[in-house]
């Protein structure tokens, strides 16, 4: 339902493109666009987790819904940096960091399968999922007007993933991991409403299956800045971020499905 919403946002702020006229940039200096921007700022998403670790002799573990069967938190406030480098008119390097950790205890109330270990039933279990996305990603600007942009753009999103869990009252633990880096196409666009406000907007998706390994990647925002200076800003925005992956090596046999979404401030200097 947070997809379908957000992705029903980004075709209205596509329709906007093509059907709104021009308006002047009003806070542009002499040049047309900016070369460089950073942006930093706090990122609050929330998330649901679906992870299965397999056994070593291939055996299939436990389903789990981490949030809701071991108490994993469903998300905290973390730093978040965006920004760009915009080399030419119509070509742009786009980047992007945060990492999301969280943790949580609970009492279990059935048999957990995690790997080669076993964890009884009211067991009291520690656990811990922790994911550090960075992104970075090359746009070309089929449309680069002052005042609008709309881009393709062909990179990566590497997610590096660890997870564990562990019991408080006996030696039972079990850590694994796995590093995704995944391709990605997308669409992004810019309008400027006028008086230093604009919007942005950007969705990138992609899906791999390789036998050993199947991975699919969705990632959409949608933002509105406000220009106080030339060169500096602030804004708030929405992310919707989705990443699937069944992996089969000595690291991590097994399937994850992370769904998270949630509001962003920030502030951005421009050069």
């Amino acid at each position: 339902m947070r997809t379908k919403i957000l992705t029903g946002m980004m075709c209205l702020f596509s329709l906007m493109l093509f059907i709104t006229p021009a308006i002047p940039q009003e806070n542009g200096g002499d040049k047309d666009y900016d070369k460089f921007r950073i942006s930093l700022g706090w990122f609050n998403p929330r998330a649901e987790t679906t992870l299965r670790l397999d056994a070593s002799n291939s055996d299939l573990g436990t389903t789990l819904r981490l949030e809701d069967d071991v108490g994993l938190s469903k998300g905290n406030g973390l730093f978040r940096a965006d920004g760009f480098y915009r080399f030419k008119k119509r070509h742009r390097i786009d980047f992007g960091y945060y990492d999301f950790d969280r943790s949580g205890t609970q009492t279990i109330t059935g048999e957990i399968d995690f790997g080669d270990e076993v964890f009884p039933i009211d067991a009291r279990v520690n656990s811990f999922f922790d994911i550090e996305i960075i992104k970075i990603s090359y746009t070309y600007l089929i449309i680069a007007k002052p005042n609008m942009t709309v881009g393709a753009s062909i990179g990566f999103n590497i997610s590096d993933v660890t997870f564990g869990l562990s019991a408080e009252t006996m030696p039972i633990a079990r850590t694994a991991g796995a590093s995704l880096p995944l391709p990605v196409l997308g669409l992004n666009g810019t309008y400027h409403l006028g008086s230093n406000f604009w919007l942005e907007a950007h969705a990138q998706y992609f899906y791999i299956d390789l036998g050993s390994f199947d991975g699919s990647i969705f990632d959409a925002r949608v933002a509105v800045n406000y220009r106080i200076k030339n060169n500096f800003g602030i804004g708030i925005g929405y992310n919707v971020f989705t990443v699937k992956a069944t992996k089969e090596n000595p690291d991590f046999t097994g399937r994850f499905k992370l769904e998270y979404d949630g509001a962003q401030i920030f502030a951005s200097l421009f050069f």
